[in-house]
């Protein structure tokens, strides 16, 4: 789908981020830069709901629904990024 897309895009920007600081590391340590040993995704998570419902209570919100009615929900897309 289009959030595969996405994602694939989002990869190989990092990659490529990721191989620039790599060659910059290497010629200011004077380093000659070798082949990738490692390449790691990383990923943000959504807060788990009772992560949501301790944090909401412990502001003040008293209960997940007082806290839910505080949280406006709008129409939108989400924004993926990846991390190497």
């Amino acid at each position: 789908g289009e959030s595969d897309e996405v994602m694939a895009e989002a990869r190989d920007a990092a990659v490529e981020e990721a191989a620039v600081k790599a060659q910059q590391y290497a010629e200011a340590s004077g380093q000659t830069l070798g082949d990738v040993v490692t390449l790691r995704e990383v990923r943000t998570r959504p807060l788990p709901t009772r992560d949501i419902e301790l944090h909401g209570a412990k502001a003040g919100y008293g209960s997940l629904d007082r806290l839910a009615a505080a949280m406006p929900i709008r129409a939108g897309r989400d924004q993926g990024s990846v991390t190497v």
